[in-house]
């Protein structure tokens, strides 16, 4: 009866700690096995996307920052060919326009005009 403006997403980041406790405890009571090598380069093109993009959204549009968090991120996985990176590139900046500018209604310019 008294809920707040911080009671949902109280709620929501309990859950989300419990569900990573029950994740945890259960990956802890397994045998493990050991890791592989882990590789450097995909994890820091993955970085360098979502930095730009998080650059390129306010001073460049929504457009230009999807373009280049996808294409580059494209490049993390060293068999993707072009065509699929540029195919991807036109249909989820299409898709991430039509959901959050026009569909949940997110002020961010489309492009730098």
């Amino acid at each position: 009866a008294m809920m707040g403006p911080g009671y949902l997403p109280l709620i929501v980041s309990a859950l989300i700690v419990l569900i990573g406790l029950g994740v945890t405890i259960m990956g802890l009571m397994r045998s493990s096995e050991p890791l592989g090598v882990v590789r450097l380069r995909p994890l820091l093109i993955i970085l360098v996307a979502v930095a730009g993009f998080a650059y390129a959204a306010g001073a460049l549009g929504f457009i230009i920052a999807a373009a280049w968090l996808i294409g580059i991120g494209s490049l993390a996985d060293p068999e993707t060919r072009l065509r699929e990176i540029a195919t991807s590139i036109v249909v989820l900046t299409i898709f991430g326009i039509l959901v959050f500018i026009v569909g949940l209604g997110v002020q961010m310019q489309l492009g730098p005009f």
